[in-house]
């Protein structure tokens, strides 16, 4: 094993100055193993948990002062030691040790390393960063140039998403110069740059998954936006995913409650897969083309999805309708049909939701076998009420009919009128074989007809019947 030496210079004056420069390094070098700052933990625990609103642990902070001088914090929780919102390995802090003499904390660059951080965390942080700021003036005068973060995991409840990496430049007044989130393999990045109205936003991603709910796939999203004051409005955004195309814009302000408004359209969009992150199970098929409006309300930036109110009209193309068979409820006399499918070519309707109820109109069905029209609600408890008439291109008999709509949303339930049918079993003997097969839908009001006639004329029978029996029964008594 070869030694390494160490020449010094053969001035004497030089080497003298050089040996004394090396011994200053080994007694910086050693001085942290003499100086303990977790006497201070404490007194920062608090003032960051004040300031955060939150309970903050540190488990241990060191200071090196070679090469360049750091103090570093390890082990830090933010929130309940058994379940912490935001968690770092380890935070260090490069100062300028010159700016002292200034009374100045001056910080050249803040690092952190393997961050866990909760969505829960993120909701709390911009709600303190919405509420109104102090005019306070600050006690001692900081200075921070840089802020990175590396090995950043997104945590909603057990799924995970990341890693992430990020960076934020500021100038000496703590003012933003340029900040940055990416994903660490780079398939989403997000930029923010102070203008004159506030400050722009720019995303552009690849093959990115939402990292919290719900959790949409796109093959490719760009988007850009302007935050000025208590608004954030959304210019353009535009995305491919799930085989078609999305765009829209939108107004995100918080002046006292938390609200967005927005429009959108759709083109030739997979609506299975879209809508797999919202339902428990499939409910229809089809490319959507569509538009329409939305407003999202609430108190807290969590709760924004809560309670959305839209209006929209909508096209759906060679889909299908899951667990609920239109052409089979209308051979059913009785009881209910459930299950099955409907395939269609063309599925129209005029959607509306508010608090937490749905309501379809102008529902227009055509498929080749049968053509259909109607509404239907589904309430917040997603209970299905309504009714549609389908008329179906069959021959032999009169089948079309109007169908009511029962159940869930995940389980619909299928049948009849009451009043289709008591007229359905008469109207095929009435008016022949293949009728409904050239008057389709419209035929259904026939059958109902003659349904609402035959029921109105079993109650009238049933209270003469009454009638008569109590007249029988009042001579009996008068006998």
């Amino acid at each position: 094993m070869k030694t390494r030496r160490i020449f010094l210079p053969k001035n004497k004056g030089l080497r003298t100055v050089v040996g004394l420069f090396l011994i200053v390094i080994v007694l910086l070098s050693m001085l942290p193993l003499f100086i303990s700052l977790d006497r201070f933990r404490p007194e920062i625990e608090v003032l960051l948990s004040e300031a955060i609103e939150q309970p903050v642990q540190i488990g241990r902070l060191s200071m090196q002062l070679i090469p360049f001088p750091r103090l570093s914090a390890h082990n830090v929780l933010v929130g309940a030691a058994s379940q912490p919102s935001l968690q770092i390995q380890r935070l260090d802090a490069y100062p300028r040790l010159h700016a002292l003499l200034d009374r100045e904390v001056d910080i050249r660059h803040i690092r952190g390393h393997q961050v866990v951080v909760g969505v829960d965390f993120i909701n709390r942080m911009i709600d303190l960063a919405a509420a109104a700021p102090s005019e306070a003036e600050p006690s001692v005068v900081l200075k921070i140039a840089k802020i990175t973060v590396s090995e950043v995991i997104v945590r909603q409840g057990i799924t995970t998403f990341g890693p992430y990496a990020g960076q934020v430049k500021l100038t000496d007044t703590l003012d933003l110069l340029t900040a940055a989130v990416v994903r660490e393999d780079n398939v989403a990045r997000l930029e923010v740059l102070p203008v004159a109205e506030g400050f722009s936003f720019s995303l552009q991603a690849k093959a990115w998954q939402l990292p919290i709910a719900p959790n949409w796939l796109f093959d490719s999203l760009t988007g850009h936006a302007l935050l000025k004051q208590n608004q954030l409005s959304v210019s353009s955004l535009q995305a491919k995913m799930y085989q078609g195309e999305l765009q829209g814009k939108a107004e995100l302000s918080w002046q006292k409650d938390w609200q967005i408004k927005g429009s959108i359209e759709t083109s030739q969009l997979s609506i299975e897969p879209f809508l797999k992150p919202l339902l428990d199970k499939p409910v229809v098929s089809g490319r959507l083309t569509g538009n329409g409006s939305y407003v999202l309300q609430a108190t807290k930036a969590s709760e924004l999805g809560e309670q959305p109110t839209v209006n929209a009209e909508l096209k759906l193309l060679d889909g299908v309708i899951y667990n609920a068979d239109l052409e089979k409820a209308t051979n059913i006399l009785s009881g209910d049909v459930k299950g099955g499918q409907t395939p269609f070519t063309q599925l129209s309707t005029l959607l509306s939701m508010h608090e937490g109820n749905i309501t379809l109109k102008n529902m227009l069905l055509k498929s080749k076998s049968l053509d259909a029209d109607g509404a239907l609600n589904i309430d917040d408890k997603q209970a299905l009420n309504g009714e549609i008439e389908v008329g179906v291109s069959s021959t032999g008999s009169l089948v079309s009919m109007p169908i009511k709509i029962s159940g869930s949303l995940d389980e619909p339930a299928l049948r009849p009128t009451d009043a289709a049918i008591v007229g359905g079993a008469v109207g095929t003997g009435l008016l022949g074989p293949g009728f409904g097969t050239a008057v389709g839908v419209k035929a259904s009001k026939v059958i109902d007809g003659i349904g609402s006639f035959l029921t109105q004329s079993i109650s009238a029978i049933e209270v003469e019947d009454s009638d008569e029996n109590e007249d029988s029964f009042a001579s009996d008594d008068s006998e």
